[in-house]
C-alpha cells in the first residue's frame, strides 16, 4: 500500500531548533525509504528560517515526485512561492510558534491568499503552548474558521491533541475539515483514547490524512505504530487514511 507523509519538517541545516533531532533531508529520505513512504509534504518554518522554506521549495522543485510544500510563511513574503506554484500545496500557520490569534486578521490575509491560490491550510491545533492562552487554540476555534470560511479546505495537524474526539466531531460537521494524525500517536499509544480514536476512524475514513511530524518521531516505528492501530479497517479505507485522502487536498 502506498504511504504518503502529510506532515514532515526539514531544514537546511540539519537543526531543529534546540533539539537533538535531526531534520537533515538524508535523515528524511533514509527514514522515508525504510518505511515504504514515497511522497512526504514538507513544512518549513518561515517564521524561524525563510531560508528554511527556499530550501525546502528547491527540494520539491527537483523532485515533485516526492517533495510537496505546505509553509508557514507571512503575507509580505508570499511572493517568494511565485516561481513554485506547481509544488506548493498548501499554507501553513502555527498559533502556538507564531504567538498569534487563529481569528486575528493576520491569520484571515493568510486564509486570503490561500483562497485565493486554491489551497488549503494547515492549522497546527496542539493544544499546548507557553506563549499563548489555550482559549485561542480551544477546538471550537477552529469549527467556527470552517464554517466562517467555507472557501478553505483546513486540515487540523496533530487533530487538537489531546482533544481527539472534539476533532472528530469537528471534521464529521464540516466538510472542508481534515485530521492529520501526526505526532500525537507518539503520546497517545497505549492509551484508550487513542483507542476509541482509531475506531471511530473507521466513520471517518475519508477525512484522516496520515503524517508523522518528523523529526519529532522515529519515522518507521510511527508509520508501525498507525499501521498496528488501524489494521482492523477494511484496506480500502486504510488506503483513504494512508495516502488518497492526502492526494486529494494537497492535490499530489
Amino acid at each position: 500500500m502506498e504511504i504518503i507523509d502529510c506532515h514532515a519538517h526539514v531544514t537546511a541545516s540539519g537543526q531543529w531548533f534546540d533539539t537533538p533531532y535531526e531534520a537533515s533531508i538524508e535523515n528524511l529520505e533514509e527514514a522515508m525509504a525504510r518505511s515504504g513512504i514515497a511522497r512526504a509534504v514538507l513544512i518549513p518554518l518561515g517564521h524561524a528560517s525563510i531560508e528554511d522554506v527556499r530550501f525546502c521549495l528547491d527540494l520539491a522543485k527537483k523532485q515533485p515526485e516526492k517533495f510537496a510544500v505546505v509553509p508557514q510563511i507571512n503575507v509580505a513574503e508570499l511572493s517568494l512561492l511565485t516561481e513554485y506554484k506547481d509544488v506548493v500545496a498548501g499554507l501553513k500557520v502555527h498559533p502556538s510558534l507564531q504567538q498569534v490569534d487563529p481569528a486575528s486578521p493576520e491569520v484571515q490575509e493568510i486564509l486570503d491568499a490561500a483562497s485565493g491560490m486554491g489551497k488549503p491550510v494547515v492549522f497546527d491545533t496542539f493544544m499546548q503552548s507557553t506563549t499563548i492562552p489555550i482559549r485561542l487554540l480551544d477546538p471550537k476555534v477552529f469549527d467556527e474558521l470552517a464554517k466562517n470560511r467555507r472557501d478553505i479546505t483546513f486540515v487540523l495537524a496533530h487533530s487538537c491533541w489531546p482533544h481527539l474526539l472534539d476533532a472528530y466531531i469537528i471534521a464529521k460537521a464540516n466538510k472542508n475539515v481534515y485530521l492529520d494524525l501526526s505526532y500525537f500517536g507518539k503520546a497517545a499509544d497505549n492509551t484508550y483514547l487513542l483507542h476509541d480514536f482509531c475506531h471511530l476512524l473507521e466513520k471517518l475514513d475519508q477525512k484522516a490524512i496520515f503524517g508523522t511530524d518528523f523529526p519529532e518521531v522515529d519515522v518507521a516505528a510511527y508509520t508501525a505504530l498507525w499501521q498496528r492501530y488501524l489494521h482492523h479497517l477494511p484496506e480500502d479505507k486504510q488506503k483513504r487514511i494512508f495516502s488518497d485522502n492526502a492526494r486529494e487536498v494537497f492535490r499530489l
